[in-house]
């Protein structure tokens, strides 16, 4: 670890130890013009009044009073707001680092300039395969892939960071080395991960998308073989941002609720995109009532708690589990998650070091 890594886990775990959200997630939309059959995000209040770019210029004021750092802009499709650069810009008039996860389907020539101009640290792209046909088939839309590579190499030469996005499927999984050589090809980064997840409800439709053992056991080997570092949950929440290491023998083992939380199109203030736990709405409740509020308190107790299964698993050092697919799938969030247990199985039986 070197000294800016050292100095990089101090601040989250400080920020934690002082209830500091220093990574806010805003999805600014549930609207999506693509139909991607593995999305966990499922809108909770249906054709809803979504907050208001001056609503989002107050929330953004209150979270920078907050000490937050970090700003992820995501959806839905966060693109699909008219209005989605003067919400950017209002983030960076406040001096966030802001991340922006994206289709890329609808970053034209123009918006992408906008963009570029407002200096995000990062836009990242979700692309599905190498092939065009497949991504398209996947999403739902012809011509999808076209756009979204289009848009990654457009940002890249204006001198934005941009990611390449994959969620490994039975779909796609083939296609994991092809993308991770693209993505570098035009001078992206890339980032991956294995896990798909039920719906934010508890719908279980995307998990059809689940890669089977075997396909599990071919993805680690081209990850073993191709790719540096090893994957991590980064699609499911700010894996970067939020949590250097997971503590798995406790019922949360993240830092949701400590030090990030995500906050719905209408207000919602929630320990994270997946956790369902309703923290209150910066409609009705300052951001920093909210978040030092008893329901917060509450769910940040849970970190006290054990989850037994997990406290001496042998396979705890592969394992990147998810309190919210304890809770969403097996039913309990002090459980080990089924779905995490498997992939470690196959990760161990490929991996000769262990992943955390």
């Amino acid at each position: 670890m070197d000294e800016k890594e050292s100095l990089y886990q101090k601040l989250i775990y400080a920020a934690a130890a002082d209830r500091i959200p220093v990574a806010v997630m805003c999805n600014l939309t549930y609207r999506c013009p693509l139909e991607c059959g593995h999305c966990f995000a499922t809108d909770p209040r249906p054709g809803g009044e979504e907050l208001t770019p001056a609503e989002y210029a107050s929330l953004f004021d209150q979270l920078a009073a907050a000490g937050t750092l970090f700003l992820t802009l995501s959806g839905g499709e966060p693109l699909y707001r008219p209005d989605v650069v003067d919400i950017l810009a209002a983030a960076r008039a406040r001096h966030f680092a802001v991340r922006i996860f994206t289709g890329g389907t609808l970053l034209d020539e123009n918006l992408a300039a906008d963009i570029a101009s407002l200096h995000p640290i990062a836009v990242e792209i979700s692309v599905h395969a190498a092939t065009p046909e497949l991504h398209d088939r996947f999403v739902g839309r012809e011509g999808t892939w076209h756009k979204a590579t289009a848009a990654a190499r457009r940002l890249i030469e204006l001198g934005t960071n941009v990611v390449i996005k994959m969620n490994v499927t039975n779909f796609n999984y083939h296609e994991f080395r092809a993308l991770h050589d693209l993505a570098k090809s035009f001078g992206a980064d890339f980032r991956y991960s294995p896990y798909i997840s039920v719906t934010n409800d508890g719908g279980r439709e995307p998990l059809r998308f689940r890669m089977s053992d075997e396909q599990l056991l071919e993805y680690f080997r081209a990850v073993n073989e191709w790719v540096a570092p090893a994957p991590g949950d980064g699609d499911a929440c700010d894996e970067e941002i939020s949590t250097p290491v997971r503590y798995n023998g406790r019922a949360l083992s993240c830092m949701a609720g400590f030090n990030n939380c995500s906050i719905d199109p209408y207000g919602t203030v929630w320990p994270c995109v997946s956790l369902p736990f309703d923290l209150g709405n910066v409609r009705e409740k300052p951001f920093a009532e909210i978040w030092r509020g008893e329901e917060a308190e509450r769910v940040r107790a849970l970190s006290e708690e054990t989850a037994e299964e997990c406290a001496h698993c042998e396979l705890d050092r592969y394992c990147f589990r998810c309190p919210a697919f304890s809770l969403l799938e097996d039913g309990d969030i002090r459980k080990a998650s089924q779905e995490h247990c498997r992939v470690a199985r196959a990760a161990k039986e490929v991996f000769r070091r262990p992943l955390r």
